[in-house]
């Protein structure tokens, strides 16, 4: 997950591929959709620390999937 994190955090050309050619955002948000389902089932008192982390670099690669810059418009400040 951090080497998917660095490809969509360095490489803004890779975004749009992974999310809509190769379904990324939905396969991820299907990831934490089962991680959450599993520790409700298990009646855990929530996620493992290996959880947390996993669910952590998964938001990060959302993040970026979703973030959009638009270097021809940037403002300086």
């Amino acid at each position: 997950m951090r080497m998917l994190f660095l490809l969509t955090a360095l490489c803004a050309d890779t975004r749009p591929k992974i999310r809509f050619e190769l379904h990324g955002f939905t396969y991820l948000i299907e990831v934490i959709d089962l991680m959450l389902r599993e520790a409700e089932a298990r009646n855990s008192s929530g996620l493992s620390d290996q959880e947390v982390d996993l669910c952590s670099e998964i938001l990060k690669i959302l993040f970026n999937l979703t973030v959009t810059v638009d270097r021809n418009n940037l403002d300086e400040v």
